[in-house]
């Protein structure tokens, strides 16, 4: 559901309401299942696929900034910097050289901690099976 809808703006009571649960009770499944916040896990969820669509598209950096849900450029800057330690247009000119060969390769690994595809499932299950036995 969030890698879907990276560019809305959620906030955590209609991501509660989607999945049925209370916000108190939502926060807590989440931290328990993924060992950490839901708000900085969307955030890193965002700044990954920022990273992929710098490598595998020449779309204009605000663009893609609009396209996963942080629509202020400064703050796409600041927010790409602090977790890359590159602003975008310099991540994009570094490591698009590097990938010349393949451009289409994934821009992550499964050890990235920006990006933790193995928990999405359990998390998913682990809601649905709140759901079902409240």
């Amino acid at each position: 559901m969030l890698t879907d809808h990276l560019n809305y703006q959620w906030q955590i009571q209609e991501l509660a309401d989607e999945v049925f649960l209370g916000e108190r009770q939502l926060r807590r499944l989440f931290l328990a299942e993924m060992q950490e916040h839901l708000l900085p896990y969307l955030r890193k969820l965002r700044l990954a696929k920022a990273r992929e669509l710098l490598l595998t598209t020449h779309q204009p950096i605000n663009q893609i900034a609009q396209q996963v849900g942080i629509p202020d450029p400064k703050n796409f800057r600041c927010e790409f910097k602090r977790a890359f330690g590159l602003c975008p247009s310099e991540y994009r000119e570094r490591h698009m050289t590097k990938n010349l060969a393949c451009p289409l390769l994934p821009a992550h690994d499964r050890n990235d901690p920006l990006v933790r595809d193995d928990n999405r499932s359990t998390l998913n299950t682990s809601l649905n099976h709140a759901i079902v036995h409240e």
